[in-house]
C-alpha cells in the first residue's frame, strides 16, 4: 500500500467506479459524510463534533456518493475533519456530472449540506434537482411559525401507515439565495419550539410535497450503508492521514492511503451486494457480515509468487 503512488490510486479509483450503468440516464444520488475519530495527541489535526460520541474531537471525514436505487457506492472523497458537506458535495456532483453526463440528476443531502450560497449554486447546475434538509436556525423558524395552519395537509406517514403527519408546501427566504426556496415543511405538534419543524428545501417545481418527502426518506439507505461499512467491513480502521513524526514533517492532510483503503472497502460493499442479489430472495436483506459468515468465511491458505496470488481452500469445492 505504501509503495503505491497517488496517481496510480486515482487511476484505480477511476477504473473501478461502477458508473457505466448510469451514463446518459437518470441518476439518483445521496451524498453524506462519515466521521472517523482520530486519537492522536502528537499531531494537531482539524476536528469536528463526532455524531455518536457527542463531543468535538480530532477526526477525518469520508464523503461517499451513494446510489439508493441499486444501493451502490459510486464515489468517494476523504477530507480533513473541518471539511463541510455542502462544499464537498458541490464538487462531487460536478465531477460526477462531468464523468457520467446523465440525462438528469436528483441529489439528496442531509442538513450538513444546507448552505445558502451552495444551494444557489446548485440551482444553476443544468438538469440537477436537489433535496436538502434545512437547518432549524432562529430566523428561519420565525418564518415557518408564520405559515398558517390552513396550509398544512394531512398525509399518511410513509414509514408507519397508522400515523398521520402535517405537511405544508411553502417557500423560505434563505441568506445567500436571491429567490425564496421551495420548502416541504413537516410539522410535529408534539415537539417543542424549533424541533416541531422538519424542512426540506428543493428546486423541484413539479413533484408533489408527499412524493418529495418519500423520496428524501430513501436517504436512510445511505445511513444503513454506513452502519454496514462500520460494523461489518471495519470502515473506521484506516491508515493515518497525518505524519507519525510531526516535528520532522509538515502536518497536513494526507489522503493517499485513506483514499485507497476507503475505496477498497466501498468496492467490497458493492461486490457483496451484487453477490447476495444473485441468491434467493431470502438473502437479499442480509447485511454484508451475515453474507460473509454464511458464504465467504472459509479456512484457506494464501501463497504468493512473482506475479500472482494463489488461494487454496481447505474445504470441498475449491
Amino acid at each position: 500500500m505504501k509503495s503505491c503512488r497517488k496517481t496510480f490510486i486515482l487511476r484505480f479509483y477511476d477504473l473501478t467506479r461502477p458508473l457505466s450503468d448510469f451514463i446518459g440516464g437518470k441518476l439518483i444520488i445521496s451524498i453524506d459524510e462519515h466521521v472517523v475519530a482520530k486519537w492522536t495527541r502528537k499531531a494537531k489535526i482539524p476536528g469536528t463534533k463526532h455524531p455518536t460520541r457527542g463531543k468535538a474531537m480530532r477526526a477525518d471525514k469520508l464523503f461517499y456518493v451513494f446510489e439508493p436505487v441499486r444501493k451502490r457506492l459510486i464515489g468517494f472523497k476523504p477530507r480533513p475533519g473541518n471539511a463541510t458537506l455542502a462544499n464537498t458535495a458541490l464538487k462531487q456532483v460536478k465531477e460526477l456530472i462531468s464523468d457520467v453526463k446523465p440525462e438528469s440528476v436528483r441529489m439528496i443531502l442531509d442538513a450538513g449540506g444546507c448552505k445558502g450560497s451552495v444551494i444557489a449554486r446548485l440551482s444553476k447546475i443544468k438538469h440537477l434537482t436537489f433535496l436538502v434538509r434545512g437547518k432549524r436556525q432562529h430566523n428561519l423558524v420565525k418564518q415557518w411559525e408564520k405559515v398558517p395552519k390552513s396550509e398544512y395537509k394531512v398525509y399518511t406517514d410513509p414509514g408507519d401507515p397508522k400515523k398521520k403527519i402535517l405537511v405544508a408546501d411553502t417557500r423560505t427566504k434563505i441568506r445567500g439565495c436571491k429567490e425564496p426556496v421551495r420548502t416541504i415543511l413537516v410539522l410535529n405538534e408534539f415537539e417543542k419550539e424549533k424541533d416541531r419543524f422538519y424542512p426540506i428545501y428543493t428546486n423541484d417545481k413539479v413533484a408533489s410535497a408527499y412524493e418529495l418527502m418519500v423520496e428524501y426518506r430513501s436517504r436512510q439507505n445511505h445511513e444503513l450503508c454506513y452502519r454496514v461499512l462500520t460494523h461489518d467491513l471495519n470502515l473506521d480502521a484506516l491508515p493515518k492521514s497525518y505524519p507519525l513524526n510531526p516535528r520532522a514533517e509538515k502536518v497536513q492532510f494526507r489522503d493517499k492511503h485513506v483514499m485507497l483503503v476507503g475505496w477498497v472497502k466501498a468496492l467490497a460493499f458493492n461486490i457483496i451486494g451484487e453477490f447476495k442479489e444473485c441468491l434467493d430472495e431470502k438473502y437479499h436483506k442480509m447485511t454484508a457480515g451475515t453474507i460473509v459468515r454464511k458464504f465467504l468465511d472459509r479456512p484457506a491458505t494464501i501463497t504468493t509468487t512473482a506475479d500472482e496470488i494463489v488461494l487454496r481452500g481447505l474445504f470441498q469445492g475449491v
